[in-house]
């Protein structure tokens, strides 16, 4: 997004990814989204330069950061 539309793109990344229907048929797509993957989406939009995240998450991603530190798994 930040090389071919624009880096002001606004961008909300979500955590709220749930399997449901049939996401057991898809191994890598039948499980809830971590957070340390969560936080780790929201380091590489900031690395790729996207400036425009959505700001009302800010809560939470200190929240999943420090989450993050305290998962031994995945």
């Amino acid at each position: 997004m930040a090389t071919e539309i624009s880096r002001d793109t606004y961008l909300n990344l979500m955590d709220q990814y749930r399997p449901c229907y049939r996401a057991d048929d898809y191994p890598t797509l039948d499980r809830a989204l971590t957070r340390r993957e969560y936080v780790e989406a929201l380091t590489l939009a900031e690395q790729a330069g996207l400036r425009r995240l959505d700001h009302r998450m800010e809560h939470r991603r200190a929240w999943n950061q420090a989450g993050a530190r305290d998962l031994t798994s995945a």
